[in-house]
């Protein structure tokens, strides 16, 4: 007998040792293994017993789960039927289809919709609207929205089909519903399965028998948790696994920001596994490493998205309004549909520079009032249609806007929004958009204004609209505004001509400009019950669900249009129709809808782009010209106060004068960006103020200046006085479409260290600051003034650093702590290929000092996630590339204040200026100590 049978038997006779089993079976003859064997036989029915009573318990579930899915798929399937709820088939093509196609629209107040819009049974538009609650929120939706609808001024997208059919299915209610799942849906089990593949391929690759021995363990492992948790594995026993495995597991559910769940392994992890959860009780390990996307054709795209669809395989996409895909992504790689209609755009925008004008609308505030100036044109009606009646229309009207009598460019980077009471002078020079306190209409030259009822107190201009109604003898006061430096451009050939479902790319790019969508959007097939579990697991998720087929969107981080263009195009559009207005008898007008005059007929002038046009198209109107005015003068003004405006400005003062505070503190600068000469003083005064930060370095690299260009419209650039002339005048040209502010102590701080340092000329502006806030104490600040003066009167180097030393307490043993800091002139030898912390010739004094302190203070070589170059640490050196350093070059230093103890090494102060920029370092005389 073996050990586990002599086991046995000892546990059923209830006896300790074996020998004490065979007495007792001895008394009752019988043998030991005859007893054993009728034990185990027993213990088999046993087994056997429970396995058949098991079997039928797993049935009895089994069954009642698949009555459970059959009557949740009824369900659904009514659902379905159901949310069609209007299907319109036949859309009369009448004079006015736009405002019956509002109609339908109307029927779904409070509702996501999605509205697929079919020509026989071909899908040519499918497109997702969420429908205002309320009349008059619908009435101003629709009116901003009116773009969106229309092809032409006079075709909607149902004109360029015939056999229209429109079919609205609303979004399908969910309730959030949080489900404990069980992680083994299919074949093999599809969180432990990943795992063993795993294994296996390390064994497989290893080249030491120590790890395939180490591998095969792992395995073996995996091999008894498959056995263990034939049926799934709990949520609750994850973290358990990741430790018995010693991995560490994340699982995603579909666009979660953070994991759904994350367990650590306690030891250090092997291996990482990602999962994703795509259905109910499943993970599928998400592979994709490449944001990437793969460029394909439409067809091919369109072939791998109904693959994906038509074999139940985990996919996100996104489709274009035509109900085509245009982004797909799996397991394991991203696509997306070669689009000409966006290389076109991204062409137009790179070469006409506009894609270095863009608003964010997400984090812009200023984006909320450039809104309040846009205003797309409609339908006004002044009489009734008549047998005579004439039409005129523009041709092309979006694209010609330099037919405009008026036209004056357009706003490009939004640099200023503050409190301004603007004069005909300062909107000449401010290109922008102006909230307008009052007009008054009471001298006007041409009633052609007032036609138009669309000037109304309290709402927001075009810089350009409102010269032309001075011009006019309007008189205006404005109370805010948000301008910045005019751009011109053209349209490209290719934005002209080419269309997409009948609209001119060049009007679906200005349209699309009016676009504010803050959340983005994917879609995946799966059930209601997981999205439900969706939007229970995270709040910021919302799901529209169609079918069997939902839409989650969450919030966009960024989100960037030129709404601000779009702006000025509709108010060309406007004033090429006003200066059309001021050739005709107002009193034969009829309508004007759009960019289109209906009249009696009589003899008139046609100008700019205006042509002869059938008047079939008469329709309706909605009872004013423009839409987003608001006629009830609510409105809110900044708070951001009045301040002149210049493109290239100059502030100059010693250092503790307030330039940058000044300008930095100053909010009606819009996108700012803070430039040092390093990233030490960069981050420090990017978080100190919260504002954008960089180095002058990255504004003159080849590449990375444009993203610096791309993502911001004003830049404070700092300790100009280490600048050269020669990387001044590259700013100026480069950034020529931003505002610069440059702030410096020019000619009192060190010099560039290359070229000649840059002068004072080339500014718009210069601004000179006197008073010194740094400074707390006067003996220090009167050393300082006296040290200046001294400067400007050309005194050698040699005079001034010896009045510096005689002023200051002189040490030669230094009571050095690492929170203090030692300046010096050199951190390095000198000789050429030698390295950083040579001092073969004794000229190295940052080494010297660095050698005597040890390492106890650390110098960054590298930015990280959590410093950048140049930051310094004390204690233990961090993880990173980092150096031992206790001495800082005077250059190193400029523009910071210190509150510790400052030790100048008084050896081979080179400069002039070199003395008075580590002085002026702190705030008063007792922290200064001259190292002789």
């Amino acid at each position: 007998m073996n050990n586990q049978e002599k086991k046995t038997l000892r546990d059923f006779l209830g006896v300790q040792t074996i020998a004490q089993a065979k007495r007792k079976l001895k008394l009752q003859g019988v043998s030991a293994q005859d007893t054993y064997t009728a034990i185990k036989a027993k213990q088999d029915r046993v087994k056997e017993k429970v396995k058949k009573s098991l079997e039928k318990v797993r049935a009895k579930i089994q069954q009642k789960r698949s009555a459970t899915l059959i009557q949740k798929a009824f369900r659904e399937k009514q659902q379905r039927k159901q949310n069609v709820v209007d299907t319109i088939t036949n859309v009369p093509q009448s004079t006015n289809i736009h405002t019956e196609y509002k109609q339908y629209i109307k029927r779904f107040l409070g509702k996501t919709i999605k509205v697929y819009t079919y020509s026989g049974q071909t899908l040519i538009s499918e497109v997702e609207v969420e429908v205002p609650a309320t009349i008059s929120a619908f009435n101003r939706w629709w009116g901003n929205q009116f773009w969106s609808w229309i092809v032409d001024t006079d075709n909607t997208i149902l004109d360029v089909h015939k056999n229209v059919k429109i079919v609205f299915t609303p979004a399908v209610h969910l309730t959030p519903t949080k489900v404990k799942q069980m992680f083994a849906e299919g074949i093999s089990n599809c969180m432990l399965t990943p795992i063993r593949n795993f294994c296996i391929e390390k064994m497989n690759t290893a080249t030491t028998e120590r790890t395939v021995k180490k591998y095969r363990q792992l395995e073996n492992k995996v091999a008894k948790l498959i056995e263990k948790y034939p049926d799934g594995i709990p949520e609750n026993d994850i973290q358990e696994i990741s430790n018995h495995l010693q991995i560490n597991i994340s699982i995603d559910l579909p666009f979660s920001r953070n994991h759904y769940i994350d367990c650590k392994s306690i030891k250090k992890a092997l291996n990482s596994f990602n999962f994703i959860n795509t259905r109910l009780n499943h993970l599928d390990l998400n592979e994709v490493v490449n944001d990437t996307p793969t460029t394909v054709t439409q067809d091919e795209l369109q072939k791998l998205g109904e693959e994906l669809y038509n074999s139940g395989k985990y996919f996100l996409f996104i489709k274009n309004k035509d109900g085509k895909y245009f982004k797909i992504q799996t397991l394991t790689e991203n696509y997306i549909a070669i689009n000409h209609y966006t290389e076109c755009v991204n062409e137009f925008e790179k070469e006409s520079g506009l894609s270095f004008c863009k608003l964010d609308y997400i984090n812009d505030e200023v984006v909320e009032f450039i809104k309040q100036g846009v205003h797309f044109n409609s339908a006004i009606e002044y009489n009734e249609k008549t047998e005579e009646m004439k039409h005129i229309d523009m041709e092309k009207a979006y694209a010609n806007y330099r037919k405009c009598k008026w036209f004056n460019k357009f706003v490009g980077k939004i640099t200023d929004w503050r409190q301004v009471k603007a004069d005909k002078s300062f909107l000449e020079k401010n290109i922008g958009y102006y909230r307008v306190k009052t007009f008054d209409f009471t001298n006007v030259k041409s009633k052609a204004f007032e036609f138009l009822n669309c000037y109304i107190d309290g709402n927001v201009y075009g810089s350009p609209e409102l010269l032309v109604l001075m011009e006019y003898g309007v008189k205006i006061e404005t109370c805010e505004g948000a301008w910045g430096i005019a751009i011109d451009f053209n349209f490209t050939e290719d934005m002209i001509k080419s269309k997409d479902a009948g609209v001119s790319y060049y009007a679906k790019w200005t349209g699309q400009q009016f676009s504010f969508n803050d959340r983005k959007s994917f879609s995946l097939k799966g059930d209601q019950s997981f999205f439900e579990n969706i939007i229970a697991e995270n709040t910021e998720c919302e799901v529209r669900y169609y079918n069997d087929e939902g839409t989650i969107s969450y919030p966009k981080k960024r989100g960037f249009n030129l709404v601000q263009i779009t702006g000025f195009i509709t108010m060309y559009q406007r004033l090429s129709v006003v200066e059309q207005l001021m050739e005709l008898d107002l009193n034969k007008v009829l309508k004007i809808s759009t960019d289109g005059i209906f009249y009696e007929d009589h003899e008139f002038k046609i100008v700019n782009s205006f042509r002869e046009k059938d008047t079939e198209n008469f329709g309706g109107a909605d009872g004013f010209y423009c839409s987003n005015i608001d006629f009830e003068n609510v409105h809110v003004i900044t708070e951001n106060k009045f301040r002149k405006s210049y493109h290239k400005e100059l502030f100059l003062g010693a250092g503790g004068n307030g330039k940058t505070h000044y300008n930095l503190n100053d909010k009606g600068l819009v996108k700012v960006c803070y430039i040092a000469p390093s990233w030490k003083l960069s981050t420090a005064k990017g978080k100190e103020y919260a504002v954008g930060n960089s180095v002058v370095a990255l504004m003159t690299h080849p590449t990375r200046k444009y993203d610096l260009l791309r993502q911001y419209n004003t830049f404070v650039i700092d300790e100009v006085s280490m600048m050269s002339q020669e990387t001044k005048e590259f700013l100026l040209k480069q950034f020529c479409m931003c505002k610069l502010i440059f702030c410096g102590d020019v000619g009192f701080q060190l010099p560039s260290f290359e070229g000649v340092s840059m002068n004072t000329e080339g500014f718009d502006n210069t601004t000179t600051f006197t008073e010194n806030y740094r400074f707390t104490c006067d003996k220090h600040a009167n050393i300082c003034l006296k040290v200046r003066e001294m400067i400007s009167e050309e005194i050698d180097k040699e005079t001034i650093s010896k009045f510096i030393f005689s002023q200051y307490e002189n040490v030669k043993e230094l009571d050095y702590k690492p929170t203090d800091i030692i300046l010096c002139s050199r951190t390095k030898c000198g000789v050429k290929d030698h390295k950083s912390n040579c001092n073969c010739n004794g000229k190295n004094y940052s080494a010297e000092w660095t050698n005597k302190y040890g390492d106890t203070k650390w110098k960054c070589l590298e930015r990280t996630a959590e410093y950048y170059h140049g930051d310094i640490y004390i204690g233990e050196k961090p993880k990173g590339k980092w150096e031992a350093r206790h001495g800082y070059t005077i250059h190193s230093v400029q523009g910071e204040t210190y509150d510790g103890n400052i030790f100048i090494d008084s050896r081979n102060l080179f400069d002039v200026t070199m003395g008075y920029t580590a002085i002026s370092r702190a705030r008063k005389w007792e922290q200064i100590k001259i190292i002789v």
